[in-house]
This record gives structure tokens, sequence and C-alpha cells, in this order.
């Protein structure tokens, strides 16, 4: 049987086709639409809504999406948003439209919610087998989830209001960031870390999750090629300064990442605060995640 799994994100909306083999659920299909969706949330009277505009971005790249499923032959569909939709006031009227337009229903996640997807998803890939302890970090457009776990335990878990995009548009002007713009987004992502206390110097492996850490271990490992596939914090700080200062990454950027381009230096900033606050013993990253894990938990 084949699933498809909507992820509605502040920076891309993405669908993964997945095909039960074994215990696990491995991808046959995927495909992403970057539509910034976040850019379209507009404030109104202190109040978040997403705009007409954003609506119709959204209902068109879905549409997309749908047609693509069905191509590969699903049998089910899921569709679930995370911060590019959650706190929205106009919640309601985007799940009608996506109904009627669709048939489908748009599950809006909160953050713990997001986080727990996510750690279901990367303890469900089989690299992660016989983990005991450990930090998941996953960074999208609008916020970060950190989760630390351990067996046995309940995970402890803070969602923080930032991600690549969002860091993007708040503090960077025109490409290519500028070194300021980089200091910016250091202190405030350092200040926001203050709520994670519970991995300050913890020091055990981290797994980093989602696009922006994919695109930056792309871009390490193809700038420092290296044997084993293990990312250190001091590559986080060599990538963002190439892409402030380097042409040539840049353009290899341009080439390996284009659409993740504009936003992998805020990302990269980002990752290096969060990554010196833990100092891990080792830094991974993950395939899986948070479609892999919200499919596992509506599929129990």
């Amino acid at each position: 049987m084949k699933c498809s799994c909507l992820d509605i994100g502040s920076n891309t909306i993405k669908v993964s086709i997945f095909e039960k083999r074994g215990k696990h659920w491995e991808t046959v299909a995927y495909l992403g639409e970057p539509t910034g969706l976040i850019g379209y949330v507009k404030m109104e009277s202190g109040h978040r809504y997403l705009s007409e505009e954003g609506i119709e971005a959204l209902v068109s790249a879905l549409g997309r999406l749908i047609a693509f499923s069905e191509e590969k032959e699903s049998e089910q569909l899921f569709a679930f948003a995370t911060a590019s939709l959650r706190g929205v006031e106009n919640i309601d009227d985007i799940q009608n439209v996506v109904y009627s337009s669709y048939g489908i229903h748009l599950d809006v996640i909160s953050g713990e919610e997001e986080a727990l997807c996510s750690l279901r998803g990367l303890l469900s890939d089989e690299r992660c087998e016989g983990v005991s302890e450990g930090v998941m970090i996953d960074m999208g457009g609008g916020s970060t989830e950190v989760v630390y776990f351990v067996n046995g335990r309940e995970p402890i878990i803070r969602s923080l209001p930032f991600g690549s995009l969002s860091l993007t548009n708040g503090f960077v002007g025109q490409y290519p960031p500028k070194e300021s713009e980089a200091e910016l987004i250091s202190a405030y992502v350092s200040e926001q870390m203050t709520a994670c206390r519970f991995v300050k110097g913890i020091g055990c492996p981290v797994f980093l999750i989602g696009g922006t850490a994919r695109a930056a271990s792309k871009l390490t490992y193809a700038i420092k090629p290296r044997k084993k596939e293990i990312l250190k914090v001091s590559d986080f700080e060599m990538l963002y300064t190439k892409m402030i200062t380097d042409v040539n990454t840049r353009t290899l950027a341009e080439t390996l990442i284009p659409k993740r381009v504009k936003t992998i230096t805020a990302g990269a900033v980002a990752y290096f605060e969060i990554l010196k606050y833990i100092s891990p013993e080792e830094i991974f990253v993950s395939e899986s995640g948070v479609r892999e894990g919200y499919l596992e938990r509506i599929l129990i």
C-alpha cells in the first residue's frame, strides 16, 4: 500500500509518498513546492492572518502535489501544517477552502506534536536503531523544535519561534547576506536558546532533521569532502562564513541547493549557535523526519 503525506511548511510545501516494507515506511517518491508561505502571513490589529494571495498559493501548490500523488498511485493522502499556519486567525476558512477544493482535512499540529512526530520519524530510521540518548533538532522555515530523549523517559521538548526562512526575512536584506546580519541572527538565536537549558553542554549525539540540515550537509561535504559523513560544530561556522565572503561557495550553493540558497546562511548561523550551546559528541543528519512520524501516528 502507498500513502502520501502532505507537509505544509513555512518555506516549502512537500509531499512524500511512502510504501510499507517490512517494519518501515520507505519513501518511493517526493516533490516539493517552494512557496514561502510564511511570507503571506500578515498582522492586522495584533492578529495573524494568511492573506488571500497566500491562500491562493497554498491551494495552487496543493493541486500540483495531489496530482503528483495520484500519478504515483497513492491510495491514501494525509495533510498537515506546522508553523506556516499555526496560530493564524483565519485557519477555519483555510481548512474549509482546502476541503472544498480537494476533499481533504488539513490538520494543524502544535509545536510539541511536530516535535514528537519528528522524533518518531527519526527513531524509525534503520540507522538510528540502538540509539538510547540524544538531542533532535528539527529546523523548519518558521520554527525549530529541540528534543532531548532518553530511552524509557518522556522526551523534553521546546519549540522555538524561528526557522531558516523567518530568520532570513527578519534579519537579512539583499542577497548575499552580510556579516553584520549574521551577528544579529547569532545574538537572537543565542537568546532563544536560554529556553533550552536542559541541553546546555550535554554533549550527547545530535540528530538534525529537515531540509535546511540536509542542504547544509550537502554543501558542507562538497566544500570539505570526507570519508565519514559526520558533521562538526565548526562546519556550520565555516559554511555561513563562506556564504558571506566567498563568491565561489555561493555559486556552488546555487548549483547544489538552488531552492535553499537564500536561506542557508541564516540556517547555518542558527545551527552553529544551537550546536555550540549543546557541545555534541557527534552530529548526524537524518533523512527521516516529521512526515514519517506523522504517518506512523495516523496509521497506528
